[in-house]
């Protein structure tokens, strides 16, 4: 979050803030600017959200979602710019950073690198080890957090169909992300209760996740969430 003015100026997003327990909040290079994501903070702390960083490509053409190549040096600097950016803006709010996310292509090209993802934990860990990382499950991003004794939380996606070899399927797909509440809490449900989940064609794939992720740029974001909030609460 922290991305979207016409979400936040709505109000839509505000009232996705009560539906979720942590909160991944833009650096501002994909999307969002300094004031939007300084107001997702201040509200984020008032409800005493899990507050996270969310750096991703300098790209808000194409909401950071496009892959563009990059060196572990291109990757320090692009991470560093922006956590600092971030934790300057979070101090005038006491918020305390509890994870951290990649996002979009970011995340996806790390999350698959090895070098990569050992320059981004090494980022983390020199900057504050005690933050969790949020990535996909057996990636190496996990694989490398955990060699280097860090806290890794496999995600699993609520709202993203999934392919057979447990990666997401690309956003140029018309079906890649589910729209519909029922299917997003069917695919919830696989995930909390049976640990997998079923993807396209209909093969189940192990998915032992201890967080799940929602996409607040998306219409169907807020009645999604509240499904899933209402599912969990009454488990």
């Amino acid at each position: 979050m922290g991305e979207v003015e016409a979400t936040w100026v709505s109000g839509r997003d505000l009232q996705l803030l009560d539906y979720i327990s942590s909160i991944n909040i833009s650096c501002g290079y994909h999307a969002g600017n300094e004031q939007l994501i300084k107001q997702t903070l201040r509200i984020s702390v008032e409800k005493g959200l899990k507050i996270g960083i969310h750096p991703g490509f300098d790209d808000p053409k194409n909401f950071g979602r496009t892959s563009h190549p990059i060196d572990s040096a291109g990757l320090k600097r692009l991470l560093e710019v922006q956590i600092t950016s971030f934790l300057k803006w979070a101090k005038e709010y006491d918020a305390h950073i509890h994870h951290i996310k990649l996002h979009g292509a970011l995340y996806n090209l790390v999350s698959s690198d090895k070098s990569l993802s050992e320059v981004y934990c090494d980022m983390i860990k020199g900057t504050n080890a005690e933050w969790i990382v949020y990535c996909p499950p057996a990636s190496e991003t996990y694989k490398m957090a955990q060699d280097k004794g860090m806290v890794a939380w496999s995600e699993a996606f609520a709202d993203r169909v999934y392919l057979q070899n447990g990666k997401l399927t690309p956003r140029s797909e018309p079906y890649a992300v589910i729209k519909d509440k029922k299917t997003a809490l069917r695919q919830v449900k696989s995930i909390v209760e049976e640990k997998k989940v079923y993807a396209h064609g209909g093969h189940s794939i192990p998915m032992d996740a201890q967080t799940l992720c929602i996409h607040g740029d998306t219409d169907e974001a807020l009645l999604i969430a509240q499904e899933i909030h209402n599912y969990l609460i009454n488990r």
